[in-house]
């Protein structure tokens, strides 16, 4: 159980249980929608999961936008009580060391931290929790408590249907009609269960979910994607990154391989196999049928989804090399543990882009979207207490690919108990200035804290200088830059402040004055290293002085993130063109 530390160490920095994405679908049922109804996707356009959604939820919502931290303790507990549930189901037949090993092979993997950070992941921790309960009731005999366990698991995701009728064959001394009765009862429950299912998905006008449009794949190809991504998981590995993998597996074909040998070579090892054979190939059916969902999710891959199927594995691989010799179980237990330690850890920082791993969400992209949530909600709540019903608050410079975690104008709702508030992106702001905003969320990559918040009057008299720009009205524009400057409130809006001074450097530069111009560029160009007019500004400053490779540089910078910008490149082309000339012999 101890081992959730090591995990919980791996994922310091990161905001541990700050709701985001789906949460806010729930949250806001809970919140604005009155009762509760346990037969409808709860915020899902496909699935029902009464007992990690309607449930969960209604149940922690008053402490998890006030304390998410609360949640993340609690799933981190539920976590290691996983493991000592599989640990007594595994004692019984098992030595205690390896009992202990197998269990715990679940936390070795860095998207177990997904399943501590993230409340949505309830639906899952909820569905192994329940399952390793399962197993260990089985192991004990007792029918009742499996099935109850089973169902549990179920309501919560559907993890756990195509490997559930191997409970009834969990090792043990038991006689064969016993387990035969356990068959038909765990059929007859799973038949009810689906049944179920298939009502609620009726009713609620659920959607059946499948591929994207245009993708297809056979069953085989999907199932072994699915193994590939689980193994990937299991070791720790990025998604679609070869990176470690061949010292992975060059260690696991190492232990294997000496296991063999040492079965072949020595007779006490052969009478261990026999006693651990059993949960071997019992771990074995319970991993390979474990995939069978995952398939499901083809082309999507998120590293938690492997956690339920890595149970199996575990159980088979601990008890297979314990039983050539204990120590081969303990290095593939070191070999994992030092694979988690080399994962990415939590992002120091919201960067502008993702950072690409294969997966559809993984663990650095999950903290790099909480962060900015849990930045963004104490902004706001620092500033405004309150806000007035109706009110709007703006959005502007959000880092790529992190909109979703908003859920719309749910996160606003949810956080200050008002379903009449409401985002506006800033878009919609600038084509219609005049909206009443009660402040404007804006992201800063290079600065500490990364969200500020600006103040509408001051936003607004910068799109004025803009429209004076687009006139060529500088002096008009110039006054409104600076109105811009007195207006904002929060010195700390660096890159509103870098923006400001980079359009002050534009026309500077049109009224020919280009050394306050490139003083100024440099100025804006320092608060916000992203800034495209301070590089256009610097660039057209530098070429004419001989800083011909200086200026191409300022605009290749610009055009890496603005391919679009048309008159970059037509002065970057002009640059180059003179070039030679500028350098060429005198």
């Amino acid at each position: 159980m101890l081992l959730v530390l090591p995990l919980l160490l791996h994922a310091r920095g990161a905001a541990l249980g700050e709701p985001v994405a789906d949460d806010f679908d729930c949250l806001y049922r809970v919140r604005f929608a009155p009762g509760l109804s346990l037969f409808d996707g709860y915020g899902s356009a496909f699935y029902w999961r009464p007992l990690s959604r309607q449930i969960y939820f209604a149940a922690l919502a008053p402490v998890m936008t006030a304390h998410p931290a609360l949640i993340a303790t609690l799933h981190a507990l539920l976590l290691a009580l996983t493991t000592l549930f599989l640990h007594r189901a595994l004692r019984g037949s098992l030595p205690g060391p390896v009992a202990a090993m197998a269990a715990s092979f679940p936390l070795l993997m860095e998207s177990a931290r997904m399943l501590i950070s993230w409340p949505s992941n309830f639906q899952d921790l909820g569905a192994v929790l329940f399952a390793a309960v399962a197993i260990q009731q089985a192991a004990a005999a007792r029918l009742g408590g499996t099935l109850a366990a089973l169902l549990a698991s179920l309501l919560c995701k559907e993890l756990a249907a195509p490997a559930a009728l191997l409970l009834a064959w969990v090792p043990g001394p038991r006689e064969r009609s016993s387990r035969l009765r356990w068959t038909l009862a765990i059929g007859a429950l799973l038949a009810a269960w689906g049944a179920a299912y298939a009502v609620v998905h009726a009713h609620a006008h659920l959607a059946w979910p499948g591929p994207a449009p245009g993708a297809a794949a056979s069953w085989p190809a999907r199932l072994w994607w699915a193994r590939v991504n689980t193994w990937h998981s299991v070791f720790s590995l990025p998604s679609g990154d070869a990176g470690l993998e061949p010292a992975a597996r060059g260690v696991l074909l190492g232990l294997v391989g000496v296991a063999i040998v040492m079965f072949f070579m020595r007779s006490t090892a052969r009478t261990r196999l026999r006693g651990a054979l059993p949960w071997t190939l019992w771990g074995g059916a319970w991993f390979i049928l474990g995939l069978l969902p995952l398939a499901a999710t083809w082309p999507d891959w998120s590293g938690y989804r492997g956690i339920f199927a890595a149970i199996g594995l575990g159980i088979s691989l601990t008890a297979l090399l314990a039983a050539a010799h204990p120590s081969l179980a303990a290095v593939l237990l070191v070999a994992r543990l030092g694979m988690l330690a080399v994962s990415p850890g939590a992002p120091a920082r919201v960067t502008v882009a993702p950072q690409e791993s294969g997966a559809l969400l993984d663990f650095v992209k999950l903290a790099r979207v909480q962060r900015l949530v849990e930045g963004t909600r104490h902004a706001l709540q620092s500033r405004f207490p309150t806000l007035p019903p109706g009110a709007r608050v703006g959005q502007h410079y959000l880092p790529r690919m992190t909109e979703y975690a908003f859920m719309g104008g749910r996160a606003l709702r949810v956080w200050y108990r008002d379903s009449t508030l409401s985002w506006v992106r800033f878009e919609e702001y600038s084509r219609r200035p005049a909206l009443d905003l009660a402040a404007i969320v804006e992201y800063q990559p290079d600065h500490v804290p990364q969200v500020a918040l600006v103040d509408p009057p001051a936003m607004r008299a910068l799109l004025d200088a803009t429209d004076a720009m687009r006139r060529a009205d500088w002096a008009a524009a110039g006054a409104a830059l600076d109105r811009a400057d007195s207006l904002q409130r929060d010195p700390g809006a660096l890159v509103f402040r870098a923006t400001v001074s980079a359009k002050r450097a534009v026309c500077m530069l049109s009224g020919g004055d280009s050394l306050s111009a490139e003083h100024e560029a440099l100025t804006a160009l320092a608060l916000w290293r992203d800034n495209f007019d301070s590089r256009f500004v610097l660039a057209t400053v530098w070429a004419p002085r001989g800083m011909a490779a200086e200026a191409i540089a300022q605009l290749d910078t610009l055009l890496a993130t603005r391919p679009d910008d048309r008159g970059a490149y037509e002065l970057r082309e002009r640059i180059r063109a003179m070039r030679p000339r500028a350098t060429g012999p005198r």
